[in-house]
């Protein structure tokens, strides 16, 4: 019995290359992403359509002025959040005080810690990423705190849950979060779900190793490394928390995950005075090759960036 092909049948049309990188339906956390590779990360994860949730710099200076107050916690879409600028004596973006002393100082970019501008650049982070159909939400933390540190993971995941049950998640347990824009993902319990985690975050001291004060080790040390290995440590149980049957969670994921660190060039070679900030890194990127081996099993893949040096804000 002979066949023959139909040559007239249609031929099955090409995938988009993009669509092979579509992450439409999953969420992703990005620590740093206020200005600098942060930002861009975090603009570039929804450009392939990932809601992002965007960790942002929290300190005491900025609380002592009022900044992180409810007008901070609300869900605020963009074009409601421009409506309400300079609707106060004083008010820069989203009627916040947009001054040199009083503006919030974010923590943006791989290696970024103080500078100006921080409340602009995270209006400017969440309105781009809204303006691309996606969700952007905002987490604040100070990154140096580790009990602050520790509440990121469940009040994002909180944040999630709120804004998928239509609430506006004003103030309450989930304080320091704000959100705008499209769809998130959930697992397959329904429950609320973030499938990659960008640590991006960091900051650099630089001294004479002979006189590198003790201080300023430990907060290049807490930042750059321990900030990160304990979000790193949350999205494990997280990732591991689904079941390998559970594709019908958010972005089509069954179990596993996405954990993406910033690392560094000085990983390799340790640079001039800044030895806490080599350490760190060097430290980030065993830390990387550690979870890899230990949670590869569970479809979770943990690799590292080390950027050389790029002309951004620190």
């Amino acid at each position: 019995m002979s066949t023959t092909s139909d040559s007239s049948a249609a031929p099955t049309p090409p995938i988009p290359a993009l669509a092979l990188f579509s992450l439409h339906g999953s969420v992703a956390l990005v620590t740093g992403a206020a200005r600098g590779i942060g930002q861009a990360a975090a603009i570039a994860l929804a450009e392939a359509s990932a809601d992002v949730v965007c960790v942002l710099r929290r300190t005491s200076s900025s609380e002592s002025t009022g900044e992180h107050t409810d007008v901070d916690h609300r869900v605020v879409p963009p074009s409601r959040r421009k409506a309400e600028e300079g609707t106060k004596p004083g008010a820069g973006v989203g009627g916040k005080v947009d001054d040199s002393e009083g503006a919030i100082r974010e923590g943006g970019g791989e290696g970024g810690g103080e500078g100006e501008g921080g409340v602009k650049e995270k209006e400017k982070t969440q309105d781009t990423i809204a303006a691309l159909g996606v969700r952007a939400y905002v987490v604040y933390a100070d990154l140096e705190d580790m009990a602050d540190v520790k509440t990121v993971w469940p009040r994002a995941l909180a944040l999630l849950g709120r804004e998928r049950d239509g609430e506006s998640g004003e103030g309450g347990e989930g304080e320091g979060v704000e959100g705008a824009g499209g769809e998130d993902g959930e697992g397959a319990q329904g429950q609320p779900r973030i499938h990659i985690l960008v640590n991006c975050a960091g900051v650099q001291r630089r001294h004479p190793s002979v006189a590198f004060p003790e201080a300023d080790w430990d907060t290049v040390l807490d930042v750059n490394l321990k900030a990160c290995f304990l979000l790193a440590q949350a999205a494990g149980r997280h990732f591991l928390s689904f079941d390998a049957t559970s594709g019908s969670g958010g972005g089509g994921y069954g179990r596993g995950g996405k954990i993406i660190n910033f690392c560094s060039l000085l990983s390799y070679q340790g640079g001039f005075t800044v030895p806490a900030y080599a350490a760190s890194k060097g430290a980030l990127m065993q830390l990387t090759k550690a979870l890899s081996n230990e949670w590869a099993h569970a479809n979770v893949q943990v690799n590292g960036v080390s950027p050389g040096y790029v002309r951004t804000d620190m």
